[in-house]
């Protein structure tokens, strides 16, 4: 199954065939083609871990996928009361590539590695000033 994904006007998603097993983050997001960027998205999302030093190494090792399909990392933070509640502050070409990440499989799988407990919310934000 080929799936297209127009977000907005300054991101563009090629067509990827996610019908093929055991595809893994690293090929299918070469596909993804960023053209010009006007205004970046904030994502803020957060969710409880079992344990934040491990569920950190599996986090690290993703960073190089995300910046691939132009997510930047602006910082994870932990809450003072729970070391384990961790917001991460990420900036995006649209909301709509979140959707697109959290659909891998792969990602999914590594997400269970890492300890994450229950879903995570998500607040997207447009810079106004």
């Amino acid at each position: 199954m080929l799936n297209h994904i127009l977000c907005e006007p300054h991101l563009y998603i090629q067509d990827f065939d996610t019908s093929i097993p055991n595809v893994n983050f690293d090929n299918r997001s070469r596909q993804f083609q960023k053209l010009k960027t006007k205004n970046m998205v904030t994502a803020i999302i957060q969710h409880e871990v079992n344990d934040f030093t491990e569920w950190k190494k599996v986090f690290d090792q993703d960073v190089p996928n995300l910046s691939t399909v132009g997510v930047k990392l602006l910082g994870v933070y932990t809450s003072v009361k729970n070391p384990n509640d961790v917001t991460m502050i990420f900036e995006a070409p649209d909301a709509g590539i979140y959707d697109v990440l959290m659909s891998d499989p792969n990602r999914q799988a590594e997400i269970k590695r890492g300890g994450v407990k229950g879903a995570p919310n998500a607040t997207f934000l447009n810079k106004v000033d």
